[in-house]
C-alpha cells in the first residue's frame, strides 16, 4: 500500500455519550484525571477519600472523563460505583432577565 491507496481512519465529533478516543475527536484531560485521583485516593504524607465535583456545560467530557477515571481506579483495588441523577429541565429555576 502507499499512501494513496491506505486506508485512513476519519475522526469524528461525538455528540452524544462517552467519546472514543480513537475514532472521536478527543482531547485528554491527564493533569485534571491525576488530581482527581489524588483527591480519591489521596497522597502520602496527606488525608485522601475527597469527593469532588464536576461543572460544565454539555458536551464538554464530563461523562468520558468520569469513565476513563473509573477505568483507572477499577483496575487497583477499588470498587468504583457510578451513579446519575438526571435533571428534568421542568425542574431548574428560571433565571430572571434584568434591562
Amino acid at each position: 500500500m502507499n499512501k494513496y491507496t491506505e486506508k485512513k481512519h476519519i475522526r469524528q465529533f461525538n455528540t452524544s455519550g462517552t467519546c472514543n478516543p480513537i475514532s472521536d475527536f478527543y482531547v485528554s484531560r491527564s493533569e485534571e484525571l491525576q488530581k482527581a485521583l489524588e483527591n480519591i485516593k489521596g497522597v502520602p504524607g496527606k488525608t485522601g477519600g475527597k469527593y469532588f465535583t464536576m461543572f460544565a456545560s454539555r458536551q464538554m467530557g464530563k461523562t468520558t472523563f468520569i469513565e476513563e477515571l473509573v477505568g483507572k481506579l477499577d483496575k487497583e483495588i477499588y470498587e468504583p460505583v457510578v451513579t446519575a441523577i438526571p435533571v428534568s429541565p421542568k425542574s431548574r429555576v428560571k433565571q430572571k432577565k434584568f434591562s
